[in-house]
């Protein structure tokens, strides 16, 4: 069911202007459109694209937060639940009226309703009501009450169009254009093109310009991380649109391919899943797969020379652009999408049942997929819908031809069937033999404290772990071990493991109440990503003798001592952050799954060691051990690590570079330290803000690869400061101006080396000001 008429440029534009006879001898100068012809187009382009377009001039929908009015229904389960949105603009202003959405929400309302989902867990917006406004209302809807391992399915039925090959007129553009004219140029650009004397030439010289002039205001309103490839954008058309006579599109309103893939990763970032339906012409064109790898990488940045050389560098607007890209996917939910037909396919409704029901064609198959079996997987339900679209094409002729397209993150996500619930093992629990508990809690004097305990549970225990240290358990159940400064301790962590080292009972010894404040904000794991690059693969980067000899002291020191830990347990892998020799490709894919494990409670530190480079004009960067000289494509990009520590929801992360130029990766400054008195609020409160921070072994010069008794200078400095701070509670830049700068600078003087190590905040990377790193020795954990 085709949406518009077939008119071409010139039909069009010979409509609203004479015939023109052929005619030889025209100036060559007519035979373009110069530069006061562009600049008059261009003047009026914005206006004429704003008023024909608004859809495209507004920025894409962020879903920043649920709505406060937002009420989420009871659940009458435990477990996760299916969420539906169900969209159908229907009959539109000027376009052929569809009979088919309103039927579709109706049917799966009820496929839905039989599958167990109550109606007040499904937003549904139909008619005059499905404009770009109401179509983001019913959207945002569920947002608010949405659980890890929930389903929300989203159901579009309508029209669809792409940007910019479908609504867009030259004729009726230049109509408008001329109609508007004011100026001399622009007066003299229609007197031109309806002369007598206008050449093909002209014509095809002012329609190349128009096609400019709509480019360069598409790139000022949308920026080019939202274009799908090609340069293209998906419209779900909304009920304030409107057609013209001439069978284009007067007014173009919905929602884009942007505000879907949007509202997509909100809801994978909940940790829920979303299934989409889309039934709708050329819906394939709105390509989430795209989006959605485009949502989970770092934004780009695109100008032209020169714009580059006008604004001396990248122009103000060019963060604005990125600030309005796509929201950055760091969840764990899946998504699955069935498109009614290809990028550039028909969709159509046809009559189904006895009822002689208008239906969409995708709707309909979904639906008697659904009702045919319990719980059907996308891998399978696309096969079967597949077969069907291809028995009606053999049925109909090539003439009705439709081919649906599916795009998924994960094939065994089922329709209507949430994630289940990972199966849990009946735990036993932890009877404390000693010390003998008194109510509350027990009352302890002494530093050293026996604790003695037994495992209640019927499963078989490997060991157990009491304070973090691991314990034999014997055949009845019973670990002890002596904790070391117990008269400091608040509480002592006590665990039993079983045969695959899997928590079977946990529970803590409490020994005394925590001070009510200052109560410094204790990490849910300190995590530390550590890089060592000794030996390059190109010559011109010799070999260094101390960074991986340096990276396990480090380790050594933050794991036993301070809590850290450089493996990380995740989606059923256990990754591996102590990088020794690593490519670029390594350590972006480490980069990259941190930000994708990281929560916002979650403490990282990340230590470099190896060669380092610098571009006066374009920054600092970390040379990987696949790196090639002269080639900063090949380096890690300062600028790209601030981007990933930007995105990561860690509260609190500090880059220890030990590099050449490694000051470079910062221009910000650091805070100063405040007075004794002050000391344990500050740091309360220091704790709780979003840090991000670095210490340098240098500012913008090379450093000492030795000279620190088979450490660099600044790795012995460090590693002394980490084992002689008198504190067990201390900041970052504290360790720095305590210990580690005054070390650098007395050994690297003692070098003549110059070396000047350097601490700083990273600017654009979610810093918050009073924000602190902190270090807290074991003993001093909660």
């Amino acid at each position: 069911m085709a949406l518009f008429r077939t008119l071409s440029f010139l039909a069009v534009l010979f409509a609203l202007f004479p015939p023109l006879p052929a005619l030889a001898g025209l100036e060559k100068a007519a035979a373009t459109c110069d530069s006061a012809c562009a600049e008059a187009l261009a003047d009026f382009a914005p206006r004429y694209f704003t008023e024909h377009a608004p859809v495209l001039a507004t920025r894409p929908e962020r879903f920043e937060a649920p709505s406060a009015a937002a009420a989420c229904p009871v659940r009458s389960q435990t477990g996760p639940a299916v969420f539906g949105v169900m969209i159908g603009p229907g009959e539109i202003e000027g376009f052929t009226p569809l009979k088919g959405p309103a039927n579709d929400i109706q049917l799966m309302g009820q496929v839905m309703a039989e599958r167990g989902v109550g109606a007040a867990f499904i937003s549904s917006v139909e008619g005059a009501a499905a404009n770009r406004a109401g179509m983001l209302a019913a959207m945002a809807a569920p947002l608010a009450c949405l659980r890890e391992r929930d389903q929300l399915v989203l159901i579009y039925s309508g029209w669809g169009t792409i940007y910019p090959y479908e609504w867009f007129d030259h004729g009726d553009f230049m109509q408008s254009f001329c109609t508007a004219a004011s100026t001399a140029e622009a007066k003299a650009v229609c007197e031109a093109v309806t002369s007598s004397e206008v050449s093909e030439d002209y014509l095809t010289a002012l329609r190349a310009e128009i096609n400019r002039s709509s480019v360069r205001w598409l790139n000022r309103t949308q920026p080019d991380s939202n274009m799908l490839p090609g340069g293209r954008q998906h419209v779900l058309i909304g009920s304030g649109s409107k057609a013209s006579d001439k069978g284009t599109i007067a007014r173009l309103d919905g929602i884009t391919a942007s505000d879907m893939s949007n509202f997509v990763t909100r809801v994978r970032n909940l940790g829920a899943d979303a299934f989409l339906i889309i039934d709708t012409r050329l819906a394939a064109s709105a390509d989430l797969l795209a989006l959605q790898q485009q949502a989970a990488s770092p934004a780009g940045w695109a100008v032209y020379g020169n714009t580059m050389i006008a604004n001396n560098g990248f122009p103000a607007i060019q963060d604005e652009m990125n600030a309005r890209g796509p929201v950055p996917l760091f969840g764990t939910g899946h998504y699955a999408v069935l498109y009614a037909s290809t990028p550039d396919g028909e969709a159509f409704e046809y009559t189904q049942g006895t009822e002689s029901k208008q239906l969409g064609a995708l709707v309909f198959r979904v639906a008697e997929a659904l009702r045919a079996a319990s719980a059907v997987k996308f891998k399978d339900l696309s096969l079967t819908i597949a077969k069907s679209f291809a028995a009606r094409n053999l049925e109909a002729g090539a003439g009705y031809e439709q081919e649906p397209v599916f795009m998924a993150s994960n094939l065994d996500v089922a329709l209507l069937a949430p994630r289940a619930q990972p199966a849990q093992r009946k735990t036993g629990g932890i009877e404390i033999i000693s010390p003998a508990p008194i109510r509350g809690m027990t009352a302890v004097e002494e530093k050293t404290l026996l604790v003695a305990a037994r495992y209640t549970g019927a499963d078989r225990a490997q060991m157990a772990i009491i304070d973090g240290a691991l314990v034999p358990v014997d055949d009845n159940g019973q670990f002890r071990a002596e904790v070391s400064d117990a008269d400091s301790k608040f509480t002592i962590a006590l665990r039993v493991l079983g045969a695959n080292y899997e928590t079977l009972a946990a529970t803590d010894l409490k020994l005394r109440d925590k001070p009510a404040d200052p109560v410094i904000s204790a990490p849910a794991r300190r995590v530390a990503l550590v890089i060592a690059n000794e030996t390059y693969a190109d010559p011109a980067f010799p070999p260094l003798a101390t960074p991986v000899a340096d990276a396990e002291a480090v380790v050594a020191l933050l794991t036993g001592r301070y809590g850290f830990t450089t493996k990380l347990d995740g989606n059923g892998e256990t990754l591996d952050l102590f990088l020794r020799n690593a490519s670029k490709v390594q350590i972006q894919e480490a980069l990259f799954e941190l930000r994708r494990r990281l929560t916002a409670e979650d403490q990282l530190l990340i230590y470099y060691a190896g060669h380092g480079e610098n571009d006066p004009d374009l920054g600092a960067y970390w040379v990987p051990v696949d790196g090639q000289p002269g080639a900063d494509f090949t380096w890690i990009d300062a600028g790209d690590i601030t981007g990933e520590l930007k995105r990561m929801n860690a509260a609190a992360v500090l880059v220890i570079s030990d590099s050449c130029y490694a000051g470079g990766l910062s221009r910000g400054t650091s805070a100063a330290a405040p007075d004794a008195a002050a000391r344990d609020r500050y740091l309360a409160k220091a704790s709780r803000l979003k840090s991000r921070q670095l210490m340098a072994s240098g500012g913008e010069e090379p450093v000492a690869d030795g000279g620190g008794g088979g450490h660099s200078v600044f790795a012995k400095a460090l590693i002394e400061a980490l084992q002689a701070m008198p504190e067990q509670t201390f900041t970052a830049s504290e360790l720095f101006e305590q210990k580690v700068k005054p070390a650098v600078i007395s050994a690297a003087n003692a070098l003549s080396e110059g070396q000047t190590p350097g601490f700083s905040r990273i600017s654009k990377a979610g810093d918050e000001p009073g924000s602190e790193f902190v270090f807290q020795a074991a003993a001093a954990l909660p």
